[in-house]
Protein backbone atom coordinates (compact mmCIF):
# COMPACT_ATOMS: atom_id res chain seq x y z
CA UNK A 1 0.00 0.00 0.00
CA UNK A 2 1.15 3.45 -0.93
CA UNK A 3 1.86 5.92 1.65
CA UNK A 4 -0.78 8.02 2.72
CA UNK A 5 -0.19 11.65 2.61
CA UNK A 6 -1.32 14.94 4.07
CA UNK A 7 -3.41 16.32 1.54
CA UNK A 8 -4.32 18.70 3.57
CA UNK A 9 -0.84 20.26 4.58
CA UNK A 10 -0.42 23.68 2.70
CA UNK A 11 3.44 22.23 1.71
CA UNK A 12 2.19 19.18 0.59
CA UNK A 13 -0.53 20.95 -1.73
CA UNK A 14 2.00 23.50 -2.92
CA UNK A 15 4.68 20.44 -3.62
CA UNK A 16 2.60 18.36 -6.01
CA UNK A 17 1.03 21.45 -7.63
CA UNK A 18 4.51 22.28 -8.89
CA UNK A 19 5.25 18.93 -9.94
CA UNK A 20 1.78 18.92 -12.19
CA UNK A 21 2.82 22.54 -13.55
CA UNK A 22 6.54 21.22 -14.07
CA UNK A 23 5.21 18.16 -16.63
CA UNK A 24 3.04 20.17 -17.90
CA UNK A 25 5.40 22.90 -19.01
CA UNK A 26 8.44 21.15 -19.78
CA UNK A 27 6.98 17.72 -20.95
CA UNK A 28 3.99 19.55 -22.92
CA UNK A 29 1.50 17.04 -21.22
CA UNK A 30 -1.91 17.83 -21.91
CA UNK A 31 -3.38 16.59 -18.54
CA UNK A 32 -3.67 14.07 -15.58
CA UNK A 33 -5.56 11.42 -14.29
CA UNK A 34 -5.78 11.31 -10.73
CA UNK A 35 -6.60 7.48 -9.12
CA UNK A 36 -8.33 7.46 -6.12
CA UNK A 37 -9.01 11.12 -6.11
CA UNK A 38 -11.73 10.44 -3.38
CA UNK A 39 -8.99 9.71 -0.80
CA UNK A 40 -7.55 13.44 -1.42
CA UNK A 41 -8.68 16.51 0.52
CA UNK A 42 -11.16 18.70 -1.72
CA UNK A 43 -9.20 21.91 -0.65
CA UNK A 44 -6.23 20.45 -2.75
CA UNK A 45 -7.84 19.57 -5.56
CA UNK A 46 -9.57 23.28 -5.90
CA UNK A 47 -6.17 24.82 -5.17
CA UNK A 48 -3.78 22.73 -7.76
CA UNK A 49 -6.73 23.19 -10.17
CA UNK A 50 -7.05 27.05 -10.03
CA UNK A 51 -3.15 26.95 -9.86
CA UNK A 52 -2.94 24.30 -13.77
CA UNK A 53 -5.76 25.94 -15.53
CA UNK A 54 -4.51 29.48 -14.50
CA UNK A 55 -1.56 28.79 -16.68
CA UNK A 56 -3.06 26.20 -18.87
CA UNK A 57 -6.73 26.73 -18.90
CA UNK A 58 -6.97 23.62 -21.97
CA UNK A 59 -5.28 21.31 -19.22
CA UNK A 60 -7.62 17.80 -18.90
CA UNK A 61 -7.78 17.16 -14.81
CA UNK A 62 -9.65 13.53 -14.27
CA UNK A 63 -10.25 12.07 -11.02
CA UNK A 64 -11.01 8.66 -10.24
CA UNK A 65 -12.71 6.58 -7.74
CA UNK A 66 -10.99 3.27 -8.12
CA UNK A 67 -12.87 1.79 -4.44
CA UNK A 68 -16.28 1.90 -5.11
CA UNK A 69 -18.81 3.40 -7.59
CA UNK A 70 -21.20 5.98 -5.41
CA UNK A 71 -24.16 7.61 -7.21
CA UNK A 72 -23.82 10.77 -9.07
CA UNK A 73 -25.89 12.22 -6.68
CA UNK A 74 -23.33 11.22 -3.82
CA UNK A 75 -20.20 12.96 -5.88
CA UNK A 76 -19.11 16.38 -4.58
CA UNK A 77 -18.29 19.11 -6.67
CA UNK A 78 -15.28 20.67 -6.59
Amino acid sequence: MPPRLNTSNPEVISYFTEVCLYWLREAGVHGWRFDTANEVDPDFWRYLRKAVKREFPDALLMGGNLARRQPLAARRSI
